[in-house]
This record gives structure tokens, C-alpha cells and sequence, in this order.
């Protein structure tokens, strides 16, 4: 595996990725701008976002710490929005589509987008 240009800046903007996820998931909704989208599709496409985003980063042997922190990750939202009590709730589905998310993620990177911030740093050392 080639060494990434600039791994720092990918990696401080995942964990900005993370921190923007965790903190929609708990500010009450009414600080948050109205989305049109399914709740569902939004933790679904937020924890592909993370899995591809990292899955990026990080060699395909370290992709069940990977999962596993993701999935962690997202229970933990749901345990904080159980206790919370600034209008959210906690819901066991929203953690099964933050699982589907990261699934759908995990297989999109065996499938060969893994290499997505490979390609990425080739287009932009191009004159």
C-alpha cells in the first residue's frame, strides 16, 4: 500500500466527519435545519459516509475495527439520546440503518472504492 500525501489531513477531516455525525445525532432537533430526507436514510447514508471515508484510509486487515467502531459508535449515539432528554429518543432501528450504512460501506470498499483517496491525491498533484 502507497503512503498517502497528506494522511493527516484526511484523517483530522474523518474525525470532523465523526463529530459532525455525533453531533446531529444529538443537538435537539430544533437546532438542526429541517431535512427532507427518511431519519432512516439519514443514518444509513451518514455511516456509509464514515465506512467509505475511513475505509479509505486504512488497510483492508484493520476493516473489522473498523466496522466494529462504527457500530459501537452508533449505539452509543442512541444510548446518549436515550438519556439525554433534549428531544430525542433512542431507537434500536436507527441503529439497524446505521448498521445497513456501514454494511453497504464496507462492501462498496472491498468492491475497490477503498482506493478512492489514492485517486484523489493523483488528481490533484496533476499539473
Amino acid at each position: 500500500m502507497r503512503k498517502l500525501s497528506h494522511a493527516r489531513s484526511w484523517y483530522l477531516l474523518g474525525i470532523l466527519l465523526a463529530l459532525a455525525v455525533a453531533y446531529t445525532s444529538l443537538a435537539p432537533v430544533s437546532e438542526l435545519p429541517a431535512v427532507s430526507m427518511d431519519d432512516k436514510l439519514e443514518h444509513g447514508t451518514a455511516y456509509l459516509a464514515m465506512t467509505l471515508w475511513f475505509g479509505g484510509l486504512i488497510m483492508r486487515r484493520h476493516y473489522w475495527l473498523l466496522v466494529l467502531s462504527l457500530l459501537v459508535f452508533g449505539a452509543a449515539i442512541e444510548v446518549a439520546q436515550g438519556v439525554m432528554q433534549l428531544g430525542r429518543t433512542a431507537d434500536p432501528r436507527d441503529w439497524l440503518a446505521d448498521a445497513g450504512g456501514v454494511a453497504v460501506g464496507l462492501l462498496a470498499c472491498l468492491a475497490g472504492l477503498d482506493h478512492w483517496v489514492y485517486w484523489v491525491e493523483r488528481l490533484v498533484r496533476r499539473p
